[in-house]
């Protein structure tokens, strides 16, 4: 059994995640969960990195065991984003989320 806590900025990840994604992967033991960022109440959307960089580190503590990922729209990500910059610099997606995601480690 393995739980995964998505962190998603808005209602339409949080239900796609709930409805979509969790339903055919429950049978495989994989249990997902998706987890609104911020304050409760909050409407979505990301305001900074400080911001998703507390909740994660929330939900990391929360679970020893269980993992964390994110599911947000990188157009729409805040201007203090590490590796944003180089991001938006690169060729392909791939090698533009594969900045955003380095720099996110590095954090």
């Amino acid at each position: 059994m393995s739980r995964v806590y998505v962190l998603v900025e808005g209602q339409t990840e949080q239900a796609f995640i709930r409805d979509i994604l969790a339903p055919p992967l429950a049978p495989q033991g994989i249990y997902l969960g998706a987890r609104l960022l911020g304050e409760p109440g909050h409407k979505g959307g990301i305001r900074s990195f400080q911001v998703v960089e507390r909740d994660l580190s929330s939900l990391l503590k929360q679970d020893a065991e269980g993992y964390v990922t994110t599911l947000f729209d990188r157009y729409g990500l805040p201007h203090d984003w590490p590796g944003l910059t180089e991001s938006n610099k690169k060729g392909t997606l791939d090698q533009a989320l594969d900045a955003l995601r380095d720099a996110m480690a590095d954090r």
